[in-house]
């Protein structure tokens, strides 16, 4: 997509959003997501393992979530075991 058309769709976006809809953006690029987002899920096998929000909506806070779903599918912990092991 060029950079017209993801403007154009991020003012639809913007408008939407203004207007009281709830929109759901589904993208790998983080910077993108951190500037528009006002609240950021990670979903892992259709389940949530990360959510940020303002003033943590970040491209890097976003990568962090997102390694640390993969790390917890590659070892089979659960959210939780892994905070668990950690303290």
């Amino acid at each position: 997509m060029d950079i017209e058309a993801r403007g154009e769709i991020y003012r639809l976006v913007r408008n939407a959003v203004a207007a009281g809809t709830s929109v759901i953006v589904v993208t790998s690029d983080f910077e993108e997501l951190a500037r528009v987002a006002d609240r950021v899920l990670v979903l892992a096998h259709g389940r949530i393992s990360g959510e940020l929000r303002p003033p943590h909506i970040e491209a890097s806070r976003i990568t962090e979530l997102v390694l640390s779903a993969s790390a917890r599918d590659r070892s089979g912990q659960s959210a939780q075991e892994m905070e668990n092991s950690h303290r």
